[in-house]
């Protein structure tokens, strides 16, 4: 029961951090050494992390890891010193003599930027590998989670929380600094980790869904997966007047009675063009997913919750896929496409306490101003436990 209250709120970080504290938890915070101090933040890591590692049995006895903060790259820059006077008062000194020196000092700034994420993601790495009972990694930090900590992670991990937002390199092969962010190679290793109890990847860049359905169903984990929890860094931008942006939902949504129009585009997680631009909660890819991971069709998607933030949502997952999902919460940056509630033939087996009095539910859906729990049928139930005539339309 509290697991699935507190599911219904927004990951927080920092009750998260406050109830771990202790003995089973180390916590690397890039940017703060706890006195106010302004540090380079890869020295901090380096004096941060070799403390740890002077800790024998603080090493092989730790299970979680935090890695959090504002990482600081200080750059000294130097500055040519001349008398000579430009035109507009200004000694030459004090200002770029041409564009190309600011260019180039502009690349010196970037690249040691470059080189400080590579030696902070390194020491970590280091710390990583000494922690021989690793089972849990929350990384949401702007020292930006590289494809190189793959290797060093456990495959056993049961919690992998991933800010994935913020950018591996700038590519500084011409004057637009461009932001390279880590790629869907990048992030195939993790269909290798199939002990997950709960994966968070938070401000995706693109689409990495087919990766993230073949890690569900690969998962081997006691109990499935409990929770999965995906957010995009950007809201979709959408084309029909009939999709419902999340904080209008108040009640399900008929787009269309008469379809079941797939809005994807092949099965890639993004929303085909004539619809709008943005993620899309792909039924196909899912099917690919399960297919890549040879899974029968009889075999459900070991998933208790899912929650999303930046997708937009119909009916066609829940009609097989996702029908067994217990608990879906839909964020502000979420779009109603024409969802319906799952349905499911095996034994209603969930209590949501005082939210109903009824035992025989099977899923409760959110959204961030409404919320509703339904039967195995797909039947809304109100408070004493009755079904609610017409609540769901008859095509559902």
């Amino acid at each position: 029961m509290a697991e699935f209250e507190r599911e219904l709120r927004p990951f927080d970080l920092k009750t998260t951090i406050k109830a771990d504290r202790g003995a089973a938890a180390i916590i690397i915070d890039v940017g703060s050494d706890g006195k106010n101090t302004t540090h380079n933040s890869g020295d901090l890591i380096d004096n941060l992390v070799n403390s740890h590692l002077a800790n024998g049995q603080r090493m092989s006895s730790a299970t979680k890891l935090y890695v959090i903060g504002e990482f600081k790259a200080i750059f000294k820059e130097t500055h040519e010193a001349s008398d000579s006077k430009h035109p507009s008062g200004y000694y030459m000194g004090q200002i770029a003599k041409d564009e190309q020196h600011l260019t180039g000092k502009r690349h010196q700034a970037s690249d040691y930027q470059g080189d400080q994420w590579k030696r902070g993601v390194s020491k970590v790495c280091e710390l990583i590998k000494a922690m021989t009972n690793l089972q849990e990694v929350t990384w949401i930090s702007t020292l930006p989670f590289q494809e190189e900590v793959w290797a060093f992670l456990p495959t056993t991990l049961t919690k992998l929380i991933i800010d994935i937002g913020n950018p591996i390199r700038l590519d500084t092969s011409d004057s637009s600094y461009r932001k390279v962010h880590i790629s869907r190679d990048g992030m195939k290793p993790l269909v290798r980790f199939t002990q997950l109890r709960e994966l968070r990847l938070f401000n995706m860049m693109r689409t990495f869904q087919s990766i993230i359905w073949e890690t569900v169903f690969r998962n081997k984990a006691e109990g499935q997966m409990q929770v999965l929890d995906l957010t995009m860094a950007e809201h979709p931008i959408i084309r029909a007047d009939n999709w419902v942006k999340a904080d209008g939902v108040c009640g399900i949504n008929v787009v269309n009675p008469n379809t079941r129009e797939y809005k994807g585009k092949d099965g890639n997680g993004m929303l085909y063009h004539t619809h709008g631009m943005g993620e899309y909660l792909d039924d196909l890819c899912m099917r690919k997913a399960r297919l890549a991971s040879y899974i029968g069709e009889t075999v459900p998607l070991p998933l208790w919750c899912l929650k999303l933030d930046g997708f937009v949502i119909d009916r066609l997952p829940f009609e097989h896929e996702l029908s067994g999902i217990v608990l879906l919460t839909c964020g502000p940056n979420c779009v109603d496409a024409g969802i319906r509630p799952p349905k499911t033939t095996r034994a209603p087996k969930n209590a949501w306490g005082a939210s109903v009095k009824s035992s025989q539910t099977h899923c409760l859906i959110k959204w961030p101003n409404w919320a509703r729990i339904y039967t195995g049928a797909g039947e809304e139930l109100d408070v004493d436990g009755h079904v609610v005539e017409n609540a769901v339309p008859k095509d559902a």
